[in-house]
């Protein structure tokens, strides 16, 4: 299957199918050729990362240069990139590649994390043995779950309406704080 066939800009497969690509035995100046101090300083690392073997890196770092490695590449496919991240840099990834995907690239992100999916692509696809068994642009669809687990915001949702609180699902943590802040002045001001 070529993953560049897909439909949509920012892409997120399911799939345990791709392997990672074997980057050990290189050097990062080896594997970022074009443009090096700028697309290092565009996914946060510095020039001195150039002398570093690739597999002496965190996995955090690691992921990193594979990205500022494929930057001139028109399409790019990351596999697992979130792994090691932390909150603050997953935001700065998906608005980079946001920013990245305007400029007439196509993204196709591999991972199971549904939570760095919300926000940023635009369909997901379940890939098994190689063949497409499920396709969505909708990331609140029932059936996507059935595949890989659902992000926390909508684990939080499911919550509240077991507990008989309507909410209905947000992709946006702050639209889901607006609802619940509105549902609380109702609640009080029924009393």
């Amino acid at each position: 299957m070529e993953l560049s066939t897909l439909n949509g800009n920012i892409i997120g497969i399911i799939t345990s199918d791709i392997a990672k690509e074997n980057y050990n035995g290189k050097k990062v100046q080896d594997m970022i050729t074009l443009k090096t101090n700028e697309a290092l300083k565009m996914v946060g690392l510095t020039p001195d990362y150039l002398t570093k073997n690739f597999e002496e890196l965190s996995s955090n770092d690691q992921n990193k240069v594979i990205l500022a490695s494929k930057l001139n590449e028109n399409v790019i496919i990351l596999n697992d990139f979130t792994k090691g991240m932390l909150n603050k840099e997953l935001l700065y990834f998906k608005n980079l590649l946001k920013k990245i995907s305007t400029y007439n690239k196509k993204i196709i992100l591999i991972s199971n994390d549904m939570n760095f999916f919300f926000k940023l692509v635009d369909h997901v696809y379940v890939i098994n043995e190689e063949q497409i068994i499920y396709e969505t642009t909708d990331l609140t669809s029932e059936e996507l779950y059935e595949y890989v687990d659902k992000p926390n915001l909508l684990k939080f949702v499911d919550l509240t309406q077991e507990k008989g609180i309507n909410l209905p699902y947000y992709l946006e943590f702050n639209d889901l704080l607006k609802a619940v802040y509105r549902l609380k002045n109702e609640i009080q001001n029924s009393i």
